[in-house]
């Protein structure tokens, strides 16, 4: 029987799974960042901040979209060169995103948002009651209800016409800047964002088609010459000659992922931004021990959340006290993967649960939520996680 198993080469087995893209893009093949709807205006208020010596602070996520697109918006504005103050919330004593509590601390004429305001209504009404301008780059799924902001950049908005909606939090912030050097005839070369961009792209779990196929391939081919301090590094711990998607989704995501889990995330956002490779290598040693600590606190909660799952439950379900909020999020995911099918892992502590939802296939997490949105203080998210 097995002789007459038709024999696969390697070359074939390219073409076969070649078939399954459509025709590689190139880099000057990435649509027009205009096409996001409002990226012009914010871009042009942005440019005028600039020329007219406003105060413009940065608020960004701590996940590993949002420490690359506050990474990529530092590197930038350094290069042009303008102060930026830029803060990540901490998971623990901020909250997520602009909001109230981060908005005690800013003074500022221009807030800029990125992977994150899609649904920060309140933040957007003190925001307008301060007379701060509030331009938001996200790329979640939007609510009916939209913050009442200075401009929304978003793919997923309705009245958005950009191509490829399935893109990251970086790549919308780097689309707008890159309109924000053409209004302001800067020198800078955009493809040097490109290995901060990949790994984004690789975490976030973007599909891998499109442009995002594109700027992933580019983007480890530039890691493996890049001068950042960073790269460096990522290379140097590595240790191969080429760096496959593989290896970020598995060796680099989770260490820089784990500051924002079980700390702060601004430990991984001084690794992408570190300006030599001591303290590029001093913040990387870190995020390995934190990621230890990760897999540890990781371990033990999913352990408990497999204890309390109902195997013939549609969607998974579970709570524990205190269980760390850092890591519901890794154990969701678990439990899709052992269980295949969707599971929202819940937090208690006192008389608040913070949950962290995971999906699986062509289920949709957001909108299962969305139907329910009457039972919660509040949610966001899109197809595949939310939280």
């Amino acid at each position: 029987m097995l002789n007459n198993t038709p024999h696969i080469t390697k070359s074939d087995l390219f073409e076969i799974l070649s078939a399954r893209f459509d025709a590689e893009k190139k880099l000057s093949e990435i649509p027009n960042p205009s096409l996001l709807h409002d990226a012009d205006k914010a871009a042009k208020r942005i440019a005028h901040a600039i020329r007219n010596n406003e105060r413009i602070t940065l608020v960004g996520d701590y996940d590993v979209d949002g420490v690359s697109s506050t990474a990529i918006m530092v590197d930038f504005f350094r290069q042009i060169p303008y102060p930026l103050e830029a803060i990540i919330p901490n998971r623990f004593t901020d909250g997520y995103g602009v909001n109230p509590t981060v908005l005690e601390r800013i003074d500022a004429n221009l807030i800029l948002t990125v992977d994150n305001g899609i649904t920060a209504i309140a933040a957007a009404d003190i925001c307008k009651e301060r007379g701060i301008d509030l331009i938001i780059t996200d790329h979640h799924t939007p609510s009916q209800t939209l913050p009442d902001a200075y401009a929304i950049v978003d793919p997923k908005l309705s009245e958005c016409s950009y191509p490829f909606k399935e893109i990251c939090g970086a790549q919308v912030a780097w689309l707008l800047l890159a309109l924000v050097k053409k209004e302001l005839a800067l020198q800078i070369d955009m493809r040097q964002f490109l290995d901060i961009l990949a790994i984004a792209i690789i975490a976030d779990v973007m599909p891998l088609i499109n442009i995002n196929r594109t700027l992933v391939k580019e983007g480890l081919k530039y890691m493996a010459i890049s001068s950042r301090p960073s790269s460096i590094i990522i290379r140097d711990f590595l240790n191969k000659a080429s760096i496959t998607s593989e290896d970020i989704a598995f060796q680099i995501a989770p260490r820089i992922n784990s500051a924002g889990r079980l700390e702060d995330a601004s430990i991984a956002l001084e690794f992408f931004t570190a300006t030599d490779t001591h303290t590029a290598y001093k913040q990387f040693e870190l995020l390995g021990q934190l990621n230890e600590l990760r897999k540890e606190t990781e371990a033990q909660t999913t352990k408990e959340a497999l204890a309390s799952v109902v195997e013939d439950d549609k969607i998974i379900v579970v709570a524990g006290e205190q269980w760390h909020e850092g890591v519901i999020g890794i154990a969701a995911s678990r439990l899709v993967d052992r269980f295949e099918k969707p599971a929202i892992v819940l937090s208690i502590k006192g008389e608040e649960a913070k949950g962290s939802a995971r999906s699986i296939g062509n289920v949709s997490i957001y909108e299962l939520i969305k139907e329910n949105e009457h039972l919660l203080t509040k949610f966001g998210g899109h197809k595949m996680a939310a939280g």
